[in-house]
């Protein structure tokens, strides 16, 4: 059986053009105390952590960590890549909530402290059965059901010099763009490119008795590249992207945005269409152009685009901060570029677009602005938000900070309540099957038809994670080179 385990792995790697850095199942693994072994490292450990039979037949074999007098904690070393995505998934079981189970992945950590600060991802598996995260405090995600075998996938965003934002699904449920509090605070670099996995028993647990955390099946790779995409050197993505900033005086600080140029751009007294692409919660201006996938797809656009940094604050004026006015500073974002950039101003050659916050950002403006663009195209957006009401599992938890305590206001910033207002837009919709948003963009399309607006609606498979929106960008380019695009690329 693990023998199949390994074959599957293999051939999945190798189908998906995944680099695979390592997998252990702990089949070879002898039965009791672990120090060392295939990577693996329990320095310090009373009574230590166990391989033990588990009694299954699938997992047979598995790391088990039980409490102690002691800080437990098993890792498991690696090397990352310098840039793209870092996936690591593996099979996990626990019997109690008290001790509360921890995982951290440690991008550069030498010297084996275990300090959150220092981590890319920090999750708990405790707290009343749900599975946490901490930035700025823990969060739930989801739940988890003790005594069973559950798969956890992570998905950690590096680029150069950046990382901290990542991925997480559990079981088929996925959530996007988390970990916020460590953007631009990580490094990897060729003199310390050590990475570590930590599976630990919450330090202040003082159980005895037969609680675990148990794992099996770790596998740790490198996102493989989609092969259908144009293939775009460095060299040639970093003559055509342009790192740019201005003083914002709405917000009162410098704000970072990038450019990318079209293959076609000249400098001359022609003016280019435009796509302004929003961003996702946890996410920022490079997102796009950092991701290897993503950036060939942005390079296949007859049109300059433009990347604002939302930082997390929805691109509205919020009712209830009024040092959050994001949507004026969004206009004064495009006064900047349209002044320092060959940028055209006709309507029929402007386009907003934008994923899950970004995507409901970019309606909302669109709606605020339906003079100043001809299409729009929000992918996994949140279009129903913020309201009560929605069925269990298709909604999302009210940001207060930003949009307040009061449903009454709460209208005024659904983009579903002034739908009509893109009624002369070509409109361009997609969400994912197993997306929280899904009924929201349901909801959302459905008023359309009742106003007699045209809209082009597609439901794509995945749930609302980055993996969906690099499927759903190349789509959306698309669309906007046939709505926007400059038409001269094609002669």
């Amino acid at each position: 059986m693990n023998a199949i385990k390994t074959i599957f792995l293999t051939l999945f790697a190798l189908f998906c053009g995944t680099l695979v850095y390592a997998t252990c199942d702990f089949e070879k693994a002898p039965i009791g105390q672990m120090r060392d072994f295939d990577g693996w490292h329990a320095p310090n450990i009373k009574p230590g952590a166990q391989i033990v039979d588990t009694k299954d037949d699938f997992h047979k074999k598995a790391l088990k960590l039980s409490p102690s007098n002691k800080h437990l904690v098993a890792f498991y070393k690696f090397t990352p890549a310098s840039s793209g995505a870092l996936e690591i998934d593996f099979d996990f079981k626990a019997n109690s909530y008290k001790i509360e189970p921890r995982i951290s992945v440690a991008l550069k950590n030498t010297d084996l402290k275990l300090l959150p600060y220092k981590a890319a991802v920090w999750l708990g598996l405790g707290y009343k059965n749900k599975l946490y995260y901490f930035s700025q405090g823990w969060k739930a995600l989801d739940e988890f059901e003790l005594n069973k075998w559950h798969h956890l996938k992570i998905i950690v965003h590096i680029s150069g010099t950046r990382a901290g934002t990542f991925d997480v699904n559990l079981n088929g449920g996925e959530f996007e763009g988390i970990g916020l509090k460590w953007r631009n605070q990580l490094a990897v670099s060729p003199k310390n490119p050590l990475g570590n996995i930590f599976f630990q028993i919450n330090r202040k647990s003082t159980f005895k008795g037969n609680e675990y955390l148990m794992i099996d099946n770790l596998r740790v790779a490198k996102a493989g590249v989609d092969t259908k995409m144009p293939k775009i050197s460095k060299q040639q993505a970093d003559s055509r992207i342009v790192n740019d900033s201005f003083y914002s005086k709405i917000l009162g600080k410098k704000k970072n945005f990038t450019v990318i140029m079209p293959d076609n751009y000249k400098k001359s007294t022609v003016k280019y269409p435009v796509l302004y692409i929003f961003h996702g919660r946890g996410r920022h201006e490079r997102s796009l152009v950092d991701n290897s996938r993503t950036r060939s797809v942005l390079m296949t656009a007859e049109f300059i685009t433009v990347l604002p940094d939302g930082d997390d604050n929805w691109y509205i004026n919020s009712p209830v901060d009024k040092k959050s006015s994001y949507n004026d500073y969004i206009e004064e974002l495009m006064i900047y570029v349209e002044n320092s950039y060959p940028i055209s101003k006709e309507r029929k050659k402007r386009g907003l677009a934008g994923w899950s916050m970004g995507g409901y950002g970019c309606t909302m403006f669109a709606e605020a602005h339906p003079e100043q663009f001809s299409a729009l195209a929000p992918i996994i957006a949140l279009l129903d938000y913020p309201r009560h009401g929605l069925p269990k599992g298709q909604s999302y938890g009210i940001q207060i900070k930003r949009f307040g305590k009061d449903p009454d206001i709460w209208k005024k910033f659904n983009p579903v309540t002034n739908a009509g207002k893109l009624k002369n837009m070509k409109l361009f919709i997609i969400t994912a099957k197993k997306c929280f948003t899904l009924t929201m963009n349901r909801n959302f399309v459905a008023r359309l038809k009742e106003l007699d607006i045209p809209v082009e609606y597609v439901e794509i498979n995945g749930g609302h994670s980055f993996a969906v929106v690099t499927t759903a960008l190349s789509r959306v380019i698309s669309f906007m080179n046939k709505t926007i695009g400059d038409r001269s690329k094609r002669r």
